[in-house]
């Protein structure tokens, strides 16, 4: 089984019923197999991207063709 790796972006302020904060999301991610972690490399298979995101993650993300996943996205995705 492959482990599961997400940088985790902050997310913004409460905006949807499901929003979360990303102390929440980290548990979340943890809780399904996953690994939060600091930097993006081409081990990471997500971005769970807040509407913050700076530009040169954005841009490493991209290089390295990692996912960005939306707060909607992840929810779906571990609620399966």
């Amino acid at each position: 089984e492959e482990q599961v790796k997400a940088e985790l972006e902050k997310q913004p302020a409460a905006k949807a019923e499901n929003v979360k904060d990303s102390e929440e999301y980290k548990a979340l991610i943890e809780a399904h197999g996953g690994k939060n972690v600091g930097s993006i490399s081409k081990k990471t298979t997500f971005i769970l991207a807040g509407e913050n995101m700076g530009p040169s993650k954005l841009e490493k993300a991209s290089k390295l063709g990692v996912p960005l996943k939306t707060e909607d996205e992840f929810l779906q995705m571990i609620e399966g």
